[in-house]
């Protein structure tokens, strides 16, 4: 059972309201961390917290007095873990810049490539899945970072028309 439980177990009578709060942040931070950002428990561009916003909490919530040794523990891990989540972010931003190179020498294929399903479960599943078998969390990220290079490209266009068409 996930050691954090201990600490929001409302059926324990002992339980400090700002012990309670902390596990939770600590929790739900974990819980983006493994799911690429999002609080779907599966990477989700749509719902998708961008990493940036987590890194901001972090670096805000390191003043906060830690009143509990295992809570502090599973914030300095989390903290540790960023720089990996940037990375496979990262990775997964030129696995899609490699496979638009690969896409544009044939027309075919470049279709396919625009299409969201099609990219999201052939092309940036299969990539991350290749560049982190053993880890989800970071799969994840990758896979978020894929799609936010994808977004870019191939909805650029389109989002600057909705901004002008909207009057703005």
């Amino acid at each position: 059972m996930d050691y954090l439980q201990q600490y929001i177990d409302l059926r324990r009578q002992d339980i400090e309201p700002e012990i309670f709060t902390i596990a939770l942040a600590v929790r739900y931070i974990r819980e983006l961390i493994n799911h690429g950002g999002s609080d779907m428990r599966r990477p989700d561009l749509e719902s998708a917290l961008p990493l940036e916003h987590i890194e901001s909490f972090r670096a805000r919530a390191v003043e906060i007095p830690w009143k509990d040794a295992r809570l502090a523990l599973e914030w300095r891990k989390l903290q540790q873990a960023l720089p990996r989540v940037r990375e496979a972010l990262e990775k997964g931003q030129s696995l899609f810049q490699e496979a638009l190179e690969l896409a544009k020498s044939d027309q075919k294929s470049l279709q396919y490539f625009s299409i969201i399903d099609f990219a999201v479960d052939c092309n940036a599943k299969v990539a991350a899945s290749r560049v982190y078998p053993d880890h989800p969390a970071l799969r994840n990220w990758a896979i978020n970072g894929y799609m936010l290079a994808w977004r870019e490209h191939f909805l650029k266009d389109q989002e600057e028309v909705d901004y002008i068409e909207g009057g703005f």
